[in-house]
């Protein structure tokens, strides 16, 4: 905790001259090194302590994150849902709410988040991604894979997205289709080859003539 405590007044001291040493910084501070016992002290203490909105608001993200450290979703929704309402506009606030909804299997709750998350930061790969896990999730395989496709288009380096597409053909034993968006997946840089070889969606192309030829040596 020592050393800890010596790098956050180093920080402190970095930030005087701009914004001081808030105590928000050592709510952020304590949640990004996992200390959950005492980042929930200190993110309770701060909350009231703020007149800014977004400063009130992103200490309510951050003690939701310790919820989640904690594996109490519902608190943590609460305070995203808090911090939503504080600020309105930060795309990030409805991701974390999102992914905690869908961790939950709440993906009915989990899309609007995502879907108003993109309205708001339409750029980012990593929510059509997201969006299209919860949609896979409720058996939407069209719009999983509407959201997956554009989220490489976006992103053409992002991996998961073509695995995920591949997958969705898999499922359809669709065997063609979907050695061609495995090979799009490793042209990315896609090489989790275990997890494929693991993934129960593949079943119904293992044995088909591409898949064993992509397959073979990875």
């Amino acid at each position: 905790m020592r050393s800890g405590v010596f790098v956050l007044t180093i920080l402190c001291m970095v930030l005087a001259f701009s914004v001081g040493c808030a105590t928000a910084d050592k709510c952020s501070y304590y949640v990004q090194q996992n200390e959950f016992d005492t980042a929930m002290i200190v993110c309770s203490d701060d909350i009231d302590k703020f007149n800014s909105n977004k400063r009130k608001a992103d200490t309510y993200i951050n003690r939701g994150i310790v919820y989640i450290g904690k594996n109490d979703y519902t608190k943590a929704i609460a305070d995203f849902t808090k911090a939503i309402e504080l600020d309105p506009e930060d795309a990030s606030y409805y991701i974390r709410r999102g992914k905690a909804y869908s961790d939950k299997d709440q993906h009915a709750d989990a899309i609007p988040d995502f879907s108003k998350a993109i309205s708001l930061k339409p750029n980012d790969e990593t929510v059509y991604n997201l969006r299209g896990m919860s949609y896979l999730a409720k058996g939407d395989k069209e719009s999983a894979s509407a959201d997956f496709k554009k989220a490489v288009q976006l992103n053409p380096k992002y991996t998961w997205p073509y695995y995920r597409i591949a997958s969705i053909y898999a499922r359809d034993k669709k065997a063609d289709d979907t050695c061609v968006w495995l090979k799009k997946a490793a042209d990315a840089g896609f090489d989790k080859w275990d997890y494929l070889k693991n993934d129960g969606w593949f079943e119904g192309v293992r044995a088909s003539k591409c898949y064993k030829e992509f397959i073979s040596g990875k």
